[in-house]
């Protein structure tokens, strides 16, 4: 635990706003699982922005008259909205021609990924609200069965491309993707003040300049996408800095469709050699597939974050109580190919990695003995929203990982004093995990956590 505290203060060295090149993703005709019918009526709802106390008090109105509501970006969603609306709710005309919408939240859902333009063309036309990438759909007369082969039918073509759809849940009640968060109030720190003075150090010995290095030699390379003629290149660049700050290196093989690949693990060996393994990953490949691909935001930035952490913390000779693995993962816009060969192969990761090759650096690898504590996964952190006065992330999971994220929200609180102008780092949380690395580990049920914009 003291690890992942050493580990979680870094995230501020990350929150730089990178240059990012986005590119179209063309849409693709779908097979026809469920009859589209008309385009179905925008879902009523009332615009609250930034305004916590409006959106409480209209919230509770809604609630007071018996329906549900959804909040998603800066609105509140709800077939009777209106009536919770100030210009209308006492206007006794408008609701006695309203009265008669339905209330049943039944029949709702929403899709989680993607922008509106590229939902699937099935899909569009029961679109009903929303913001990108949660958008509430319409469809009372799906079946369980046609949902399934609706999710059947994407997940060849979704990969780790979160701009695009990858799952559909039925819509609840106070439905809320991103709320505030702040560690447990019975969280306590499981460091003494010699170990917490030793981190401080490490923290402050990061900077913008060094990031930001990392992240230039990154963009430099034009494209680090699998398969690309610099491929060999692209994974000796994470071989040779990680070796070049005395971890212990080697390459993962990984099949990434027809193309061989590797991910590149960087080991530091705890106090205790039987310790659990503490995972630190972000994927180093870029998008689009041909041409140029230089991926300073998806995701130059979180390679760049988890090498300027990793030069920290060997740099200050930090010793963590638990092992720990830096992993640059390969092919995660194609499918999560290198997080998943991760996970399904836990401790099994190759001779290179095994120590039954003749570099005898890895030897002192007890790989047999090893099981994993938790995860750490920066995706896209490199860009600071103008929706915000301070400088945000969004700590992404499921409910069972809280115990890393009160960790790293529990370091933020103590470090990052100086994310923005107007003070500490703001932190996001979402339960609705989707389209990085961490979901491997999150579907094998090990606590992981995705930092995110």
């Amino acid at each position: 635990r003291g690890l992942l505290l050493e580990m979680a203060a870094s995230i501020r060295v990350s929150f730089v706003v990178a240059i990012v090149m986005v590119t179209a993703i063309p849409r693709e005709r779908d097979q026809k699982i469920i009859d589209q019918g008309e385009r179905d009526a925008p879902l009523s709802f009332v615009e609250v922005g930034s305004d916590g106390a409006t959106a409480i008090r209209i919230k509770r109105d809604i609630e007071h008259m018996g329906g549900w509501w959804a909040h998603i970006g800066d609105r509140i969603y709800s077939p009777i909205a209106s009536w919770a609306n100030p210009r209308y709710k006492d206007d006794v005309s408008f609701i006695s021609t309203d009265a008669s919408r339905t209330q049943s939240i039944e029949g709702y859902y929403v899709a989680i990924g993607g922008t509106e333009e590229s939902l699937p063309d099935i899909l569009a036309p029961h679109r009903v609200g929303g913001s990108d990438p949660f958008h509430i759909l319409h469809m009372p007369n799906i079946t369980t069965a046609q949902r399934a082969m609706l999710m059947q039918v994407h997940s060849k073509t979704r990969g780790g491309n979160r701009r695009q759809f990858h799952s559909l849940i039925k819509l609840r009640r106070g439905f809320t993707p991103f709320q505030p968060f702040e560690a447990s109030k019975a969280y306590k720190s499981p460091q003494g003040t010699e170990l917490m003075q030793k981190e401080s150090s490490a923290i402050q010995s990061m900077n913008k300049a060094t990031f930001h290095a990392f992240l230039q030699d990154l963009v430099n390379f034009k494209t680090r996408a699998v398969g690309a003629d610099n491929a060999d290149e692209v994974q000796n660049y994470f071989v040779n800095k990680f070796s070049g700050m005395g971890y212990r290196t080697c390459k993962q093989p990984v099949k990434v469709g027809d193309t061989d690949s590797n991910n590149i693990l960087a080991f530091k060996q705890g106090l205790d050699p039987t310790a659990n393994y503490v995972v630190v990953g972000a994927h180093y490949d870029s998008r689009p597939f041909t041409g140029l691909a230089p991926g300073a935001e998806d995701n130059g930035s979180g390679s760049a974050a988890m090498l300027t952490m990793a030069e920290a913390f060997a740099k200050r000779k930090l010793q963590p109580d638990h092992n720990v693995v830096f992993a640059a993962f390969t092919g995660e816009e194609e499918g999560l190919y290198g997080s998943s060969e991760f996970v399904a192969n836990f401790g099994n990761w190759g001779a290179a990695c095994m120590g039954n090759s003749r570099d005898p650096a890895l030897l002192e690898v007890d790989f047999s003995r090893m099981k994993l504590e938790g995860a750490i996964i920066m995706d896209e952190i490199g860009w600071a929203s103008d929706k915000f006065d301070k400088h945000t992330v969004t700590l992404e999971t499921r409910e069972f990982s809280r115990p890393v994220m009160d960790h790293l929200a529990s370091c933020s609180k103590a470090y990052n004093t100086e994310g923005s102008d107007s003070g500490e780092l703001m932190i996001q949380s979402s339960f609705y995990p989707f389209g990085s690395d961490h979901m491997p580990f999150l579907q094998k049920g090990n606590l992981a956590v995705l930092t995110i914009n």
